[in-house]
C-alpha cells in the first residue's frame, strides 16, 4: 500500500489521450505529498519496475520532456500496440478453434487440447507445433466451461496480476444464499472468474444477465466478447471494443458488481474506475450494488473512497490455504453497500445473529454497547477502552505515557529511553531488515535514530547491494547508506532464502559468523513457529515474527542465541494468548499476565546489560 500514502490524482476524463501509456494502458498520475511538485506517471497495475518500467516526470507541456523520457514513452507505446496485436490474434484463434471443436461432435471431445505455454487452445491437428510445450490433452466440458476450478493455475505474479480463486463451498455459498435471492437482473464480475463460470453453468441463474471483466488473456480461449473483454480495473481501460460490454448494461435495469481486486489495490483508482463503470449504464441502470472482496485491514482505505460495510465472515480461497492458518483464520471479508440483513451466515456453527446490529456475526465478535456495534475486525474478542473510547484487540493495554492502546512493552516513550541508554553501551546490532526479490520491505527494525526518509534510502540501497550480488560472493558487506551512516564502523550481514533476503547491520566488532548463525536461528524459529514459512506469514503474522523477534534482540542488544529458549518463549506466550481468550472480558487478568512478561524481558535486558559493562 505504499502508493496509497501519496496523494494519487487522477483524471478520467482524459486518461485515454493525454497520459502516457504501458502495456497496462494509460499511466496514473501520482503526486508525492511531501513534495507537492514531485509529480510522475507510473504503470497503474504493476509495483514493480522489473515487469513495467515506466517513471515519467509530469510536465506541463510534451515538448519540455527530456529526450530519454520521450524515448521511454515511445518504446512503451510499442508494447501497448503489440499487445493490444497479441489479444487480438489470440481472440481470432479462440474463436476459429471453439468453433472447429463446435462442429465437432461430442464424441470427439479428444481433439480439444490446450497449450499452458502458449495460452491457446489447439485442435489434435496443430500437436506437432505445441509437441515440446506444457499441455492439457483431450479437454472434457468440465474443463472447457469452468477453466480456473479445473484447468489453469492461478497467476503468481503478486506485483501485477496475482489470482487468488475463491473456495467453492463459498462460491456454492454466495450463489445459493445471495445471488439467486437477490433481485438483479444483471452480475458483472470483476476480477472473480471462479465465481463467474460457477454462474455460467448454472441453470437456475440463467433469467440473469452475466458478463466478466479481467486482465487474464487465458480466458479469452474459453469465453467470447459478449461475455468476457479484457480489463485495467485500476485505470478503466478495455483492451478490446467495450460495445458488447455497453449491450450487456443497456440490457438490464438492477446490476450487482462483484470484484476482487489484489491485495496491494489502489483503492482510488478503482473507485475511479467504478464511476466510470456507473456512467456506461446510467440511462438504463436504475440501482447498482457493490461486493468487494478484500482483507479487514485494507477497511480505512475502502471506506475513504467507497459507502460499503464489512462484514466479518471470513473468505477462503484455494490458492491461498495458509492465510486461514492460525487463531485468526482468514482475513479476507466482504465489503457491500447492500443490506447486511440479507447475507445469511456462512454456517452455523461459527455465526450468531446480533439483534442490536440486525446482522449476522461470528460467535466471537462481541457486541459493544458503548461503541453501538460488533466492533471485532480480525476474528477475535475486542474490548471497550474507556479512555481511547474505543474497542481495541484484547492483547493490548492502556498506556498512561502514550495516553493510546498498544502492545505491551512497546510504549514510543520508553523506546526512546532504551534506545538512549543502549547507545550509550554501544549496540550491537543497528538494524534488521528483510526484504523480498522484489525489494519490499517484509521486516524493518532500527535501533538507531533515521528520519524516515533516510529509513527508506537505506532499505532502498541495501536491497540493491544485496540482490545484485552472486550466490558465490561473501555474504558480508562493508559498504552502503546504513553502513556510511555508522562511521563507517558497522558492517552488513545477510542470508538468502526462497524468495526473502536477511540483512543485519552490526557493529565492526562483533563477529561476522556468530550474527551469520544468528540470522540462521531466527529463521529456524520462523519455519518452526509457521510450520514451512513462507512470505505471507511475515504479512499476516506480523505480531508474532515481530515477537520472535524480540526473544532475540531488543534494542539492539541480543537477548538470546538458543532457538529452544526462543521458542519455549514463544509457545508459553502463544498459550497465554488462548488462555486470554478465553477469560472474555477480564482484562485485568490479561495485564497482569503482561506485565509478568514486560518485567521477566527487562529483567532479562539489564541483565546483558550488566554483563556487556563487566
Amino acid at each position: 500500500m505504499t502508493k496509497q500514502q501519496e496523494n494519487l490524482v487522477l483524471n478520467f476524463d482524459n486518461i485515454e489521450h493525454s497520459h502516457p501509456m504501458c502495456k497496462h494502458g494509460p499511466c496514473l498520475l501520482f503526486v508525492k505529498q511531501s513534495e507537492t511538485e514531485n509529480k510522475y506517471y507510473s504503470c497503474s497495475a504493476c509495483r514493480d519496475s522489473v515487469d513495467c518500467n515506466i517513471h515519467i516526470p509530469y510536465v506541463e507541456e510534451q515538448k519540455l520532456l527530456p529526450n530519454q523520457y520521450t524515448s521511454l514513452i515511445e518504446y512503451h507505446e510499442q508494447a501497448y500496440y503489440s499487445y493490444i496485436s497479441e489479444i487480438k490474434k489470440l481472440r481470432k484463434n479462440a474463436r476459429s478453434v471453439r468453433k472447429k471443436f463446435k462442429e465437432a461432435s461430442s464424441h470427439n471431445a479428444n481433439k480439444r487440447n490446450y497449450c499452458k505455454t502458449c495460452m491457446c487452445l489447439f485442435p489434435t491437428s496443430n500437436l506437432n507445433i505445441h509437441q515440446d510445450h506444457d499441455c492439457a490433452y483431450a479437454l472434457n466440458n468440465k474443463q472447457m466451461k469452468q477453466p480456473c476450478q479445473n484447468l489453469l493455475k492461478p497467476l503468481q505474479k503478486k506485483e501485477s496480476n496475482a489470482q487468488f480463486f475463491f473456495k467453492e463451498t463459498f462460491i456454492n455459498y454466495l450463489i445459493d444464499k445471495v445471488l439467486l435471492v437477490g433481485q438483479w437482473d444483471g452480475i458483472l464480475c470483476i476480477g472473480c472468474p471462479t465465481i463467474f463460470e460457477a454462474l455460467n453453468v448454472q441453470d437456475k441463474i440463467k433469467r440473469k444477465k452475466l458478463f466478466l471483466l479481467d486482465f487474464d488473456q487465458r480466458l479469452i480461449n474459453f469465453y467470447p466478447r459478449k461475455k468476457f473483454l479484457m480489463y485495467n480495473m485500476f485505470n478503466g481501460h478495455f483492451f478490446e471494443d467495450s460495445i458488447p460490454f455497453q449491450q450487456f448494461l443497456s440490457s438490464i435495469q438492477n446490476c450487482l458488481i462483484l470484484c476482487d481486486p489484489p491485495f496491494g489495490a489502489l483503492f482510488e483508482a478503482l473507485a475511479q474506475s467504478i464511476k466510470n463503470i456507473h456512467t456506461y449504464g446510467q440511462k438504463t441502470i436504475q440501482h447498482w450494488n457493490l461486493i468487494l472482496f478484500s482483507p479487514y485491514f485494507h477497511e480505512k482505505w475502502i471506506q475513504k473512497f467507497f459507502t460499503l460495510f464489512m462484514l466479518d465472515y471470513k473468505i477462503e480461497y484455494t490458492s491461498l490455504p495458509h492465510l486461514c492458518r492460525g487463531r485468526k483464520g482468514s482475513p479476507v471479508r466482504m465489503f457491500t453497500d447492500c443490506k447486511l440483513n440479507t447475507f445469511p451466515p456462512l454456517d452455523d456453527n461459527n455465526y450468531k445473529y446480533c439483534d442490536y446490529c440486525q446482522r449476522y456475526t461470528l460467535l466471537t465478535n462481541k457486541h459493544c454497547f458503548e461503541c453501538n456495534s460488533c466492533t471485532s475486525k480480525d476474528g477475535l474478542p475486542y474490548y471497550h477502552c474507556k479512555l481511547c473510547q474505543r474497542c481495541v484487540k484484547f492483547e493490548r493495554v492502556h498506556c498512561k505515557k502514550c495516553n493510546v492502546c498498544h502492545l505491551p512493552d512497546q510504549c514510543l516513550n520508553d523506546n526512546k529511553r532504551k534506545i538512549k541508554f543502549v547507545n550509550y553501551i554501544d549496540i550491537m546490532i543497528t538494524a534488521i531488515l528483510v526484504f523480498n526479490h522484489h525489494g519490499q520491505p517484509r521486516i524493518t527494525k532500527f535501533y538507531e535514530h533515521f528520519p524516515i526518509d533516510v529509513e527508506q534510502k537505506i532499505i532502498r540501497e541495501t536491497y540493491q547491494l544485496v540482490s545484485k550480488r552472486d550466490v558465490s560472493q561473501c555474504n558480508f558487506l562493508e559498504s552502503g547508506l546504513l553502513v556510511g551512516k555508522s562511521s563507517g564502523d558497522h558492517k552488513l550481514i545477510y542470508r538468502h532464502y526462497a524468495t526473502l533476503y536477511f540483512v543485519f547491520c552490526i557493529d565492526s566488532s562483533e563477529s561476522e559468523y556468530d550474527i551469520y548463525e544468528l540470522i540462521h536461528s531466527f529463521v529456524e524459529c520462523l519455519d518452526r513457529c509457521f510450520e514451512n514459512v513462507c512470505e505471507l506469514d511475515l504479512i499476516f503474522h506480523a505480531d508474532k515474527v515481530h515477537h520472535i523477534l524480540q526473544e532475540i534482540c531488543l534494542g539492539g542488544i541480543i537477548l538470546e542465541r538458543n532457538m529452544s529458549e526462543i521458542l519455549q518463549a514463544v509457545n508459553e506466550q502463544s498459550k497465554i494468548e488462548k488462555q486470554e481468550s478465553g477469560l472474555g472480558g477480564v482484562a485485568g487478568k490479561v495485564k497482569s499476565v503482561v506485565d509478568t512478561k514486560t518485567a521477566k524481558i527487562r529483567l532479562d535486558l539489564e541483565k546483558k546489560l550488566d554483563s556487556r559493562l563487566d
